[in-house]
Protein backbone atom coordinates (compact mmCIF):
# COMPACT_ATOMS: atom_id res chain seq x y z
CA UNK A 1 0.00 0.00 0.00
CA UNK A 2 1.14 3.37 -0.79
CA UNK A 3 0.60 4.78 3.04
CA UNK A 4 3.59 2.24 4.20
CA UNK A 5 5.98 3.54 1.65
CA UNK A 6 7.06 6.42 4.63
CA UNK A 7 8.83 9.22 3.59
CA UNK A 8 10.90 7.62 0.66
CA UNK A 9 7.03 7.59 -1.05
CA UNK A 10 6.87 11.45 0.17
CA UNK A 11 9.86 12.18 -1.06
CA UNK A 12 9.59 10.46 -4.70
CA UNK A 13 5.73 12.36 -5.19
CA UNK A 14 7.23 15.48 -4.08
CA UNK A 15 9.74 14.92 -6.93
CA UNK A 16 7.34 13.49 -9.60
CA UNK A 17 4.66 16.72 -8.95
CA UNK A 18 8.23 19.06 -9.95
CA UNK A 19 8.51 17.25 -12.79
CA UNK A 20 5.28 17.39 -14.01
CA UNK A 21 5.74 21.13 -13.60
CA UNK A 22 8.92 21.04 -15.46
CA UNK A 23 8.61 18.67 -17.90
CA UNK A 24 5.10 17.90 -19.15
CA UNK A 25 4.09 20.66 -20.50
CA UNK A 26 6.88 22.72 -22.76
CA UNK A 27 5.84 23.49 -26.03
CA UNK A 28 6.33 26.66 -28.36
CA UNK A 29 3.40 28.80 -29.33
CA UNK A 30 2.34 31.07 -31.77
CA UNK A 31 1.08 34.45 -30.56
CA UNK A 32 -2.65 35.01 -31.71
CA UNK A 33 -4.73 38.14 -31.26
CA UNK A 34 -7.04 38.22 -28.29
CA UNK A 35 -7.68 34.89 -26.97
CA UNK A 36 -8.35 33.33 -23.62
CA UNK A 37 -6.78 29.53 -23.16
CA UNK A 38 -8.08 27.69 -19.99
CA UNK A 39 -7.08 24.03 -18.66
CA UNK A 40 -7.46 21.60 -16.23
CA UNK A 41 -5.52 18.04 -16.04
CA UNK A 42 -6.20 15.06 -13.97
CA UNK A 43 -3.12 13.59 -12.98
CA UNK A 44 -2.61 9.83 -12.22
CA UNK A 45 0.04 7.88 -10.19
CA UNK A 46 -0.13 3.87 -10.47
CA UNK A 47 -3.62 4.34 -12.18
CA UNK A 48 -4.29 6.33 -8.58
CA UNK A 49 -5.43 9.98 -9.09
CA UNK A 50 -2.66 11.94 -7.34
CA UNK A 51 -3.61 15.55 -7.87
CA UNK A 52 -4.80 18.23 -10.23
CA UNK A 53 -3.39 20.60 -12.74
CA UNK A 54 -4.84 23.71 -14.12
CA UNK A 55 -4.33 27.12 -15.57
CA UNK A 56 -5.40 30.32 -16.96
CA UNK A 57 -4.26 32.27 -19.27
CA UNK A 58 -4.67 35.28 -22.00
CA UNK A 59 -3.06 37.19 -24.47
CA UNK A 60 -3.98 39.89 -27.15
CA UNK A 61 -1.29 39.32 -29.83
CA UNK A 62 1.21 41.50 -28.18
CA UNK A 63 1.22 40.79 -24.47
CA UNK A 64 0.25 37.33 -21.77
CA UNK A 65 -0.14 36.88 -18.72
CA UNK A 66 -0.82 33.75 -17.00
CA UNK A 67 -1.52 31.83 -13.83
CA UNK A 68 -1.70 28.15 -12.74
CA UNK A 69 -2.03 25.90 -10.25
CA UNK A 70 -0.92 22.43 -9.37
CA UNK A 71 -1.42 20.53 -5.84
CA UNK A 72 -1.71 16.91 -4.80
CA UNK A 73 -5.49 15.61 -3.98
CA UNK A 74 -7.21 11.96 -3.30
CA UNK A 75 -5.21 9.16 -1.41
CA UNK A 76 -2.11 11.27 -2.60
CA UNK A 77 -3.12 14.23 -1.01
CA UNK A 78 -3.41 12.29 2.51
CA UNK A 79 -0.01 11.10 2.08
CA UNK A 80 1.79 14.37 0.98
CA UNK A 81 0.23 17.68 0.30
CA UNK A 82 2.02 19.63 -2.38
CA UNK A 83 1.01 22.67 -4.22
CA UNK A 84 2.64 24.84 -6.49
CA UNK A 85 0.77 28.18 -7.32
CA UNK A 86 2.38 30.50 -10.24
CA UNK A 87 2.44 32.89 -12.32
CA UNK A 88 3.88 35.43 -15.15
CA UNK A 89 3.45 38.08 -17.78
CA UNK A 90 5.02 39.46 -20.30
CA UNK A 91 5.45 40.49 -24.50
CA UNK A 92 4.61 38.11 -27.35
CA UNK A 93 7.16 38.42 -29.90
CA UNK A 94 7.94 37.04 -33.73
CA UNK A 95 10.45 34.33 -31.78
CA UNK A 96 6.97 33.59 -29.50
CA UNK A 97 7.56 34.47 -25.50
CA UNK A 98 9.20 37.07 -23.64
CA UNK A 99 8.84 36.96 -20.24
CA UNK A 100 8.59 40.48 -18.31
CA UNK A 101 8.20 38.92 -14.53
CA UNK A 102 7.12 35.40 -12.25
CA UNK A 103 6.40 34.21 -9.35
CA UNK A 104 5.83 30.98 -8.23
CA UNK A 105 4.97 29.44 -4.13
CA UNK A 106 5.80 25.90 -3.44
CA UNK A 107 4.26 24.45 -0.04
CA UNK A 108 4.27 20.68 1.40
CA UNK A 109 6.72 18.33 2.37
CA UNK A 110 10.21 19.61 1.45
CA UNK A 111 9.50 21.63 -1.34
CA UNK A 112 8.83 25.39 0.50
CA UNK A 113 9.73 28.03 -1.72
CA UNK A 114 8.76 31.14 -2.97
CA UNK A 115 10.89 32.53 -6.12
CA UNK A 116 10.14 35.63 -7.71
CA UNK A 117 12.23 36.62 -11.43
CA UNK A 118 12.00 39.62 -13.74
CA UNK A 119 13.64 39.88 -17.07
CA UNK A 120 15.55 42.59 -18.79
CA UNK A 121 16.71 42.32 -22.29
CA UNK A 122 15.52 38.45 -22.45
CA UNK A 123 17.95 38.12 -19.00
CA UNK A 124 16.44 36.90 -15.95
CA UNK A 125 16.87 38.28 -12.77
CA UNK A 126 16.37 36.44 -9.74
CA UNK A 127 14.65 38.93 -6.93
CA UNK A 128 14.20 36.64 -4.48
CA UNK A 129 14.52 32.79 -3.45
CA UNK A 130 13.44 31.84 -0.46
CA UNK A 131 13.28 28.01 0.56
CA UNK A 132 13.50 25.50 2.53
CA UNK A 133 16.15 23.63 0.50
CA UNK A 134 19.62 25.31 0.67
CA UNK A 135 21.06 26.82 -2.87
CA UNK A 136 24.07 24.57 -3.52
CA UNK A 137 27.15 24.77 -5.15
CA UNK A 138 25.70 24.13 -8.95
CA UNK A 139 23.27 27.03 -8.80
CA UNK A 140 23.69 29.09 -12.18
CA UNK A 141 23.96 32.20 -12.55
CA UNK A 142 20.78 33.94 -14.03
CA UNK A 143 23.32 36.98 -16.31
CA UNK A 144 23.99 33.77 -18.07
CA UNK A 145 20.56 32.58 -18.96
CA UNK A 146 19.07 35.12 -21.75
CA UNK A 147 16.80 33.67 -23.35
CA UNK A 148 15.63 30.72 -21.17
CA UNK A 149 11.69 30.86 -20.45
CA UNK A 150 10.48 31.05 -16.69
CA UNK A 151 8.09 27.51 -15.33
CA UNK A 152 5.13 28.64 -16.18
CA UNK A 153 5.24 30.76 -19.43
CA UNK A 154 6.66 26.96 -21.10
CA UNK A 155 3.57 25.53 -19.03
CA UNK A 156 1.29 28.18 -20.90
CA UNK A 157 2.69 27.76 -24.27
CA UNK A 158 1.99 23.84 -23.82
CA UNK A 159 -1.30 24.07 -23.21
CA UNK A 160 -2.20 26.65 -26.11
CA UNK A 161 -4.19 25.39 -28.66
CA UNK A 162 -1.44 25.11 -32.11
CA UNK A 163 -1.15 24.65 -35.62
CA UNK A 164 -0.38 21.58 -37.67
CA UNK A 165 3.25 22.93 -37.90
CA UNK A 166 3.54 23.59 -33.79
CA UNK A 167 2.65 19.81 -33.14
CA UNK A 168 5.52 17.95 -31.95
CA UNK A 169 7.80 20.67 -33.06
CA UNK A 170 9.92 21.73 -29.81
CA UNK A 171 13.24 22.61 -28.25
CA UNK A 172 13.51 24.84 -25.41
CA UNK A 173 15.48 25.39 -22.50
CA UNK A 174 13.97 26.85 -19.20
CA UNK A 175 15.62 27.99 -16.29
CA UNK A 176 13.46 28.48 -12.97
CA UNK A 177 15.79 30.21 -10.78
CA UNK A 178 18.58 28.02 -10.11
CA UNK A 179 18.24 24.91 -12.36
CA UNK A 180 18.56 24.90 -16.34
CA UNK A 181 17.10 21.94 -17.76
CA UNK A 182 16.30 21.00 -21.81
CA UNK A 183 13.00 20.02 -23.57
CA UNK A 184 12.85 17.99 -26.92
CA UNK A 185 9.69 17.11 -28.84
CA UNK A 186 9.85 15.20 -32.51
CA UNK A 187 9.11 12.42 -34.30
CA UNK A 188 5.45 12.87 -34.61
CA UNK A 189 3.58 9.89 -35.10
CA UNK A 190 -0.55 9.62 -36.49
CA UNK A 191 -3.13 8.61 -34.27
CA UNK A 192 -6.12 9.08 -35.33
CA UNK A 193 -6.59 12.36 -36.59
CA UNK A 194 -3.95 13.81 -34.09
CA UNK A 195 -0.47 12.77 -32.97
CA UNK A 196 1.95 11.41 -30.56
CA UNK A 197 5.15 12.90 -29.58
CA UNK A 198 8.59 11.25 -28.35
CA UNK A 199 9.34 13.77 -25.57
CA UNK A 200 12.60 14.15 -23.73
CA UNK A 201 13.50 16.17 -20.45
CA UNK A 202 16.92 16.83 -19.44
CA UNK A 203 18.46 18.36 -16.37
CA UNK A 204 21.69 20.31 -17.53
CA UNK A 205 23.06 22.74 -14.84
CA UNK A 206 22.07 23.81 -11.38
CA UNK A 207 21.32 19.88 -10.17
CA UNK A 208 23.22 18.30 -7.49
CA UNK A 209 26.18 16.23 -8.07
CA UNK A 210 23.56 13.36 -6.57
CA UNK A 211 20.84 14.70 -9.01
CA UNK A 212 22.50 14.25 -11.87
CA UNK A 213 24.03 10.79 -10.85
CA UNK A 214 21.11 9.43 -10.10
CA UNK A 215 19.16 10.33 -13.69
CA UNK A 216 19.79 13.26 -16.12
CA UNK A 217 16.78 11.91 -18.92
CA UNK A 218 13.00 11.66 -18.70
CA UNK A 219 11.64 10.02 -21.79
CA UNK A 220 7.95 10.71 -21.99
CA UNK A 221 5.08 10.95 -24.73
CA UNK A 222 2.75 13.88 -24.96
CA UNK A 223 -0.76 13.61 -27.19
CA UNK A 224 -2.32 15.90 -29.41
CA UNK A 225 -6.30 15.56 -30.52
CA UNK A 226 -7.69 17.50 -33.79
CA UNK A 227 -10.14 19.99 -32.68
CA UNK A 228 -10.69 22.04 -35.58
CA UNK A 229 -9.38 23.28 -38.74
CA UNK A 230 -5.42 23.20 -38.48
CA UNK A 231 -6.10 23.21 -34.36
CA UNK A 232 -4.81 20.51 -32.17
CA UNK A 233 -4.48 20.31 -28.32
CA UNK A 234 -2.57 18.80 -25.50
CA UNK A 235 -4.99 16.03 -24.11
CA UNK A 236 -2.50 13.74 -22.46
CA UNK A 237 1.25 13.21 -21.24
CA UNK A 238 2.75 9.48 -19.80
CA UNK A 239 5.71 9.32 -18.75
CA UNK A 240 7.50 6.33 -16.32
CA UNK A 241 8.85 6.76 -12.44
CA UNK A 242 10.47 4.90 -10.07
CA UNK A 243 7.25 4.10 -8.96
CA UNK A 244 5.76 3.38 -11.88
CA UNK A 245 3.25 5.03 -14.77
CA UNK A 246 2.16 8.54 -14.70
CA UNK A 247 -0.52 10.17 -16.31
CA UNK A 248 -1.98 13.62 -16.99
CA UNK A 249 -5.32 13.30 -18.81
CA UNK A 250 -7.49 16.58 -19.90
CA UNK A 251 -11.31 16.98 -18.46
Amino acid sequence: MLHRKGPKMRRSISVLFFLTCTICLCLPATATAARRDEARFDIYLRGIKAGVLALSGSDNGQAYAVAGRLESTGLIGAIVKVRYDAKSKGRITRQGFSPRSYFEKTTGSARNSEVSMTYRSGVPRVERINSSKKTGPNAVDPATQKGTLDPMTTIYGALRDVSRAEVCNYNIRMFDGKRVSRVRLSNPAPRGEGFVCAGEYRRIAGFSDKEMAERQRFPFTLSYDKIGNDLYRVTGIRMITTFGNAVLSRR
